[in-house]
């Protein structure tokens, strides 16, 4: 048996070798129709598949062959670039197993060098791909192979070469294997080996120090590795170890800008990792950093650390003071701005001091006046910040000017702080800072930002009645940007306020000239998007509230021109109906026909208006109706006032009855003469002498069908069709009862009793009532013809529904109970008196 399946076994591991050499000469002979990418997966399938069954060696020579060739056409097309990397690697993987596979009983000092190279560089490559477990079986086949090599060359040295030279080269790659250990267990998390195989890389570097940088620099990558992580511990660790290597041997160590940078990273590790337990090694850290390299960097990390472990301010002053002359103006401001957030206001502003004096005649002293105004603001110092803004604006106009986009940013602050004045009703308050804005303007400017701070200051102005500052801000606007909605809207309210209707009216009339422009508005001091059709209804109702009646007119006559949203328009619709004045006997004809022909004109836009809307399904049935009727009855009411004009009496009705067929009453009426029409031929169907039973029967028994399948049975309308079904079933007559339609009948109360047993939904109770009355009348019926036992079935069913009745069950019981017992017990009697067959 064993010797089978030996054979077995070596008749697949044939059959692979077989297939793997078809696919090399595949791939080598670039004959391959298929993809490079799908020819290389499946020769490492095939390989791992042989790799899984071979556990002998095999001694064909053609395996070395093709795992050399494989290995070479690898690096090929690695200089071409013509695969990917981890497609690279599976062929490498390919190659090097191959070559485990291949039985050579004392390899070489060459072949064993070379299996080395290869297991080492796939290895890598794997961890590069960023599958540590594979990688880890290539570097131990690595290690296994340079232990034979270090052995064969302490045993059987062949004096050819420099034995030194030789255990040189094997130190080189134990200290490779090692170090690539250590990054596959950084990989996967297991920090204790990697500890281990970097501390054998660092026995070894003490004989080969050239790798004093790369082991530095590996130790620096594992502390990101793990920082990322927030694996604080270990981060500290190797970022400790990088620093420490690094001071082995000077001449082959990183530079002096790269330790200081592993330090400063290791101070923030601290920093992050806990500031308060960790504060003395993160400032040690940083200083031995500066002392290292002094970088901007690193004397702002030592001002943050000591901010946050809370030094008090001379030292953090002292800190502060180092920035000067070593960093640019961009540090030093971000430094202020950190002090600030620390709540060390006066060295800020100490420090933000200094730095005007120092860059006192550069052109970036305005970021420093800016920080400063700012901070300020933000401490809530207005006296000191409006003190500060006045000494910018005179040495703006001194010789000290600020560049264009300072000036832009010192607008932005300044207006911020307007509109939070504004909002809150500060306005003298918000007019001192628009007054600052505008001082940086020069006379003559044209600037639409300057038209715009014009309508601010105007809005504050309206706000405190100061109409003719008002008028001169507006004018000022007026002048740079005549068509722009906020200018004319502010001539409009100043025409309002001073009842100016012809002024108030042209300058909604310009308005509605612009009003099929996009324009992006202001509303107030805050910038935001609104329609025009938004703007003319305040223009409206701010008329209104200044009882302006000819200026609102004119602007809800616009609002109906350009408004496409359904509500505002019909609004402004029904505002122009009432701003027509009354009609009294007392007007004169032609005053009374311009008024009923305004008000046609507005009831006409209004029926237009409610077509165009609900045919693009706009309007809800409800609201549709609600309007319809509000203007039906207008127009109704207006014909009855036009009893001397027939031909005005009859467009008013014409309106009244167009505008009605919108309303939902005629839906209504619709609907009823449907419901009739359905009910009338269902109760013919139904009514003697015109009437088929036996269809209606079936009718309502595909309906009951129906309704049984659904899965949420409607009870109400189940106890309705039971209920007809019973009530044509049973005959009216007592003598036309047969057993046949007994049992059907029976069927439905069975159903009915299903339907009330097991539904969540109640069963009407009067119709329960009304089942049990027609069982208990079937029940006496049948006992008058003598059916006894026919009537006690009867009678018991009726009693079965007795129980399921709610608040009618005790107007019945008691009555039934009793009746029920004399039926059986004169029943009993009846049985006993009955003659007996023999």
């Amino acid at each position: 048996m064993y010797t089978e399946k030996k054979t077995w076994e070596e008749m697949d591991v044939g059959l692979i070798f077989t297939e793997i050499k078809g696919l090399a000469e595949e791939l080598l002979g670039k004959q391959s129709t298929r993809n490079v990418e799908e020819v290389i997966d499946k020769l490492y399938v095939k390989v791992t598949t042989l790799d899984e069954i071979a556990r002998n060696k095999t001694m064909d020579t053609q395996v070395e062959e093709y795992a050399i060739n494989l290995w070479n056409w690898a690096v090929t097309k690695r200089l071409e670039s013509s695969i990917n990397d981890e497609q690279r690697t599976k062929l490498r993987h390919v190659a090097c197993k191959l070559v485990c596979l291949y039985d050579c009983a004392e390899p070489n000092e060459v072949t064993l060098q070379r299996q080395v190279l290869m297991f080492m560089k796939t290895g890598k490559s794997w961890l590069d791909c960023r599958k540590p477990l594979l990688a880890d079986g290539f570097l131990d086949l690595a290690l296994t192979s340079l232990e034979v090599l270090y052995a064969k060359l302490l045993a059987g040295y062949d004096g050819q070469s420099d034995i030194n030279v030789l255990k040189n080269d094997v130190e080189k790659d134990l200290f490779k294997v090692h170090s690539y250990r250590a990054e596959s267990a950084v990989i996967q998390c297991d920090h204790v080996n990697a500890v281990t195989c970097i501390q054998r890389c660092k026995d070894i570097l003490l004989r080969i120090p050239k790798e004093t940088g790369y082991l530095s620099l590996l130790c620096y990558n594992f502390g990101i590795d793990t920082y990322q992580q927030k694996k604080y511990e270990e981060s500290a660790f190797w970022l400790s170890q990088s620093y420490d290597i690094g001071k082995i041997d000077k001449r082959y160590s990183p530079s002096s800008p790269v330790q200081a940078k592993v330090l400063r990273l290791l101070a923030n590790v601290y920093l992050e990792w806990d500031v308060k337990q960790h504060q003395e090694r993160a400032l040690n850290a940083v200083i031995l950093a500066n002392q290292e390299n002094p970088h901007p960097a690193g004397l702002f990390l030592k001002i943050k650390i000591l901010l946050k472990g809370i030094f008090p301010d001379p030292v953090i002053s002292a800190a502060v003071s180092d920035l000067l002359g070593k960093v640019s103006l961009d540090v030093c401001l971000e430094a202020a701005k950190l002090l600030l957030e620390h709540d060390r206001d006066d060295l800020s502003f100490e420090f933000l001091t200094t730095l005007s004096k120092q860059f006192e005649t550069s052109h970036d002293i305005g970021k420093i006046l800016l920080m400063h105004l700012m901070q300020l603001l933000q401490r809530g110092k207005d006296e000191l910040a409006k003190q500060k803004i006045e000494d910018i604006i005179a040495g703006h106009y001194s010789g000290k000017r600020l560049s264009s986009d300072i000036l832009t940013r010192f607008h932005i602050v300044l207006w911020e702080k307007a509109t939070k004045n504004f909002e809150v009703q500060k306005c003298t308050e918000a007019l001192q800072w628009y007054s600052y804005s505008l001082s940086f303007f020069s006379d003559g400017q044209l600037d639409q930002n300057l038209a715009r701070l014009q309508r601010n200051r105007a809005l504050c102005y309206l706000h405190l009645n100061h109409l003719e500052k008002a008028k001169e801000a507006v004018k000022a606007a007026e002048q740079i940007d005549p068509d722009n909605f906020f200018t004319q809207f502010n001539i409009y309210k100043i025409a309002i306020l001073e009842s100016d209707t012809q002024k108030a009216m042209e300058a909604i009339k310009a308005i509605g000239k612009l009003a099929e422009k996009s324009v992006e508005c202001e509303h107030n001091i805050v910038t935001n998007r609104i329609s025009v059709t938004d703007f003319l209804s305040l223009a409206a109702h701010f008329a209104l509230e200044n009882d302006q009646e000819d200026a609102a007119r004119i602007a809800f006559e616009y609002l109906c021109e350009y408004s496409q949203d359904c509500n505002q328009l019909l609004t402004a619709l029904r505002c122009l109906i009432r701003l027509v004045p009354s009609i009294t006997g007392t007007d004169d004809q032609q005053t009374r026909f311009e008024r009923l022909d305004s008000l046609k004109s507005y009831l006409k836009a209004a029926y237009e208006k409610l077509i165009v809307h609900v045919a693009e399904g706009k309007m809800t049935v409800e609201l549709k109706s609600s309007e319809a009727n509000w203007f039906r009855k207008i127009a109704w009411n207006l014909a009855l006032q036009c009893e001397n004009c027939p031909s005005r009496m009859r467009d008013f009705f014409t309106l009244s009855y167009q505008i009605a067929s919108l309303t939902q009453a005629r839906e209504h009426i619709q609907i009823c003469w449907d419901i009739w029409a359905t009910l009338k031929a269902t109760v013919g169907a139904m009514e003697s002498p015109a009437h088929y039973p036996s269809v209606c029967k079936k009718a309502l028994k595909i309906a009951f069908s129906l309704q049984k399948k659904q899965p949420d049975k409607d009870v109400i309308r189940c106890s309705k069709l039971l209920h007809s079904l019973i009530q044509i079933s049973l005959p009216t007559g007592l003598m036309e009862i047969e057993s046949q339609v007994l049992e059907e009948v029976w069927w439905y109360y069975e159903e009915a009793l299903m339907i009330i047993e097991n539904s969540q939904e109640e069963y009407p109770e009067v119709e329960m009532l009304w089942l049990m009355t027609r069982a208990w009348n079937t029940g006496a019926s049948l006992y008058s013809l003598g059916k006894y036992t026919e009537a006690e079935k009867w009678c018991g069913l009726g009693m079965r529904f007795l129980k399921h009745l709610g608040s009618l069950r005790a107007s019945y019981e008691s009555q039934m109970i009793g009746l029920y017992a004399e039926i059986l017990d004169r029943m009993d009697r009846e049985k006993k008196v009955l003659p007996v067959e023999e």
